[in-house]
């Protein structure tokens, strides 16, 4: 968990730098991946903190790629966000 950990938080210090508005496809990686990394240290440690703070992250995702178009793209995100959502709902 400690690993995860560490990459929630370089990913949340690489936000910082990759503003949506200056850099969109860079944040959209990053929002993708603290995404990931938060949904990952729910699945080992059970912070359920970290899966609501995913499915958020995720859900404005989603919410970006259907503003550029990208509908396929938002439609994958709200995929996971789902399968979070039902893996949150068997605990």
């Amino acid at each position: 968990a400690a690993r995860l950990e560490e990459a929630v938080a370089a990913f949340r210090a690489a936000l910082e730098v990759r503003a949506r508005e200056a850099m969109p496809a860079d944040w959209a990686q990053t929002q993708h991946n603290l995404g990931a990394a938060l949904a990952a240290l729910w699945r080992v440690g059970g912070h359920e903190a970290a899966r609501r703070e995913a499915i958020a992250i995720w859900t404005e995702l989603a919410e970006f790629w259907d503003e550029c178009g990208e509908t396929e793209r938002g439609d994958a995100v709200r995929k996971a966000i789902a399968a979070l959502e039902e893996e949150g709902a068997e605990e």
